[in-house]
């Protein structure tokens, strides 16, 4: 197979300069931020605001969950980040339980818990590959964009089934990475490390292979010129939030670091993640035994579309009252709509088979 190739050069750069180690997602990538969704979500860090239509869109996703697991008492979420869905979805039902594999995460989702005075969610530091669930303890399970994360998806999705009781719902949202129409997308930015040193983070995402790889690089230039280089951009990054949405500061910075050699790189680590293709997770899940297995559109979507033709009508604003009625209607609709290209799955365990009573034996005759 072809070594992948990137547009800046960066991956070339770093399969000639460096040895990367395998890491985790949570380790390289999870672990390190303070706040997974930058302090912004709707619900947690901060109130719904009808006016903005990506509001509409996660409004319209919890309204799905809750649709989907209806009539669940307890809810597993497989990787809440900073406790979504679970914060939100803890109104709805008895108990949630959110599991994170690394400390800083389940930290956060916990103290958002405690901010928000939601008394029946749960933490807990866990592997999703190896849950310490007895089988059959949860009515339901939901994943938003988390199982692809994990070092082994395949085992996740099979511990899901296995916790589940039987007539349980799997409802999980995933990446769909096939749809960008760019082949490839990079993001690279730079930050300066408490002993001087830089921490340069690179991403590379191959939507036709369904692949991402992840690096972060840790450099000391050996050059003062190429050191004062990188700390200009480090201060660049850390003033933008999202430094990748900045063309001039990539370009800039990726020249610099294809100027660094394999003396200036004092260790890597590395991990690749591949995506789900949205036919083969369905064949997987089948597979597993859940049945039932639909490829819908979701609420999300319907509901960001709604929003931003009432912000183009100038109606947004006499639509927010009705914003909550809005968004469930939206769940409903993509709940029903089959979408291939949806980036969401629902799925069942098939419910126990009803006891079969033994046949009685015909009586038998008495003697004359």
């Amino acid at each position: 197979m072809p070594r992948p190739t990137s547009p800046s050069g960066i991956l070339e750069w770093i399969s000639r300069s460096t040895r990367p180690r395998a890491a985790d997602a949570s380790t390289l990538r999870f672990e390190r931020m303070a706040s997974q969704s930058a302090a912004g979500m709707p619900g947690i860090h901060v109130p719904l605001d009808p006016r903005r239509p990506d509001h509409w869109r996660q409004r319209a996703l919890i309204w799905d969950y809750v649709l989907s697991l209806e009539g669940a008492h307890r809810v597993l979420d497989i990787g809440p980040g900073d406790g979504w869905p679970s914060l939100l979805l803890a109104p709805h039902c008895s108990e949630v339980v959110g599991i994170e594999p690394g400390p800083r995460r389940t930290a956060a989702c916990r103290d958002n818990a405690a901010r928000l005075r939601v008394a029946n969610a749960r933490f807990e530091e866990m592997s999703a590959c190896a849950l310490g669930f007895r089988d059959a303890s949860f009515d339901g399970v939901v994943a938003a964009t988390s199982i692809e994360q994990t070092p082994e998806p395949a085992a996740a999705l099979r511990e899901a089934f296995r916790v589940l009781r039987p007539g349980g719902v799997l409802r999980m949202s995933f990446e769909l990475l096939g749809d960008d129409p760019e082949p490839v997308r990079e993001a690279v930015s730079v930050r300066r490390a408490v002993d001087g040193s830089y921490l340069v983070d690179y991403t590379a995402t191959f939507s036709r292979a369904y692949e991402q790889r992840d690096f972060m690089i840790e450099v000391a230039p050996l050059s003062p010129a190429v050191e004062r280089r990188l700390a200009s951009w480090a201060e660049r990054c850390a003033g933008d939030e999202y430094p990748h949405r900045d063309p001039r500061l990539e370009r800039g910075l990726t020249r610099t670091i294809l100027e660094l050699g394999p003396g200036d790189v004092r260790r890597a680590r590395g991990l690749l993640l591949r995506h789900f293709r949205p036919d083969r997770l369905a064949r997987t899940l089948a597979g597993l035994g859940f049945a039932d297995v639909r490829l819908i559109a979701g609420g999300g979507r319907p509901a960001e579309m709604l929003a931003r033709d009432l912000v183009r009508a100038e109606r947004i604003a006499a639509a927010a009252p009705l914003m909550d009625d809005l968004c469930r209607a939206c769940a409903v609709v993509g709940l029903a709509l089959e979408d291939p290209r949806g980036g969401q799955v629902i799925a069942r365990k098939p419910p126990r088979p009803a006891a079969r009573r033994p046949a009685r034996a015909p009586a038998r005759g008495r003697r004359a």
